[in-house]
């Protein structure tokens, strides 16, 4: 057989007309771009580097949906999936557990400060955990401080995507810029179970106290 003979079978024809037509378009179409960087984003966390994507890129920022009651019972969580289910015995002051979910060997754990009526503004806290990264937050490398957990090699991340006037003008992504003085934590980590995402919102905590929150996780 010739050694271009991949070349010579209409199906392979077409899946490399398709790889060209792609990579073009990821060139020269934001909206085809900013669809395969969510893409990235889906097959795990991601961390950018964001010169790479600077003006270029438009991050579409998705609302906060509210959280319904508590869906689940911690019992009835840990009946559907296969990993022992640790959460924090250690929580910022006010937080309280409003909303469990498991399904796919996941289970979503959120928290919020009681008695406020508006989520946009209220203190939370989320704690993902699964055998399986397949999503994560989408995240600048220049801020990336490698930290442990236990024995465990982990990744903090503090401060958020903001308004490009608002934020770093030398870390951005589009038209959104990295602002460290947002209170948002993110503490990401895996054991040879599970893998963990802390992720804090509103909550002045510095990095030490987000580790010693993911450390009380029993």
């Amino acid at each position: 057989k010739s050694r271009f003979s991949l070349f010579q079978r209409p199906r392979a024809i077409g899946l490399v007309v398709a790889l060209v037509l792609l990579i073009v378009a990821s060139v020269s179409i934001p909206p085809v771009r900013a669809s395969i960087i969510v893409m990235y984003e889906y097959l795990g966390v991601s961390f950018a580097n964001t010169e790479a994507f600077r003006d270029t890129t438009t991050v579409e920022v998705f609302p906060t949906i509210e959280s319904t009651p508590v869906s689940l019972t911690l019992e009835e969580a840990q009946e559907q999936v296969s990993f022992y289910i640790g959460v924090p015995e250690k929580l910022p002051e006010g937080l309280e557990l409003i909303h469990i979910d498991a399904s796919d060997e996941r289970v979503f754990l959120d928290y919020q400060s009681s008695g406020t009526a508006e989520v946009q503004d209220s203190a939370t806290m989320s704690l993902r955990i699964t055998t399986d990264m397949r999503s994560g937050p989408f995240l600048p490398a220049s801020r990336r401080e490698d930290v442990q957990i236990h024995q465990y090699a982990a990744v903090f991340v503090q401060g958020g995507w903001n308004d490009a006037d608002q934020g770093d003008p030398d870390t951005r992504m589009g038209d959104m810029a990295w602002d460290d003085r947002i209170d948002s934590t993110w503490l990401l980590w895996e054991t040879e179970d599970v893998h963990y995402w802390l992720e804090t919102h509103n909550i002045p905590l510095s990095r030490a106290e987000v580790i010693e929150i993911a450390e009380s996780i029993k």
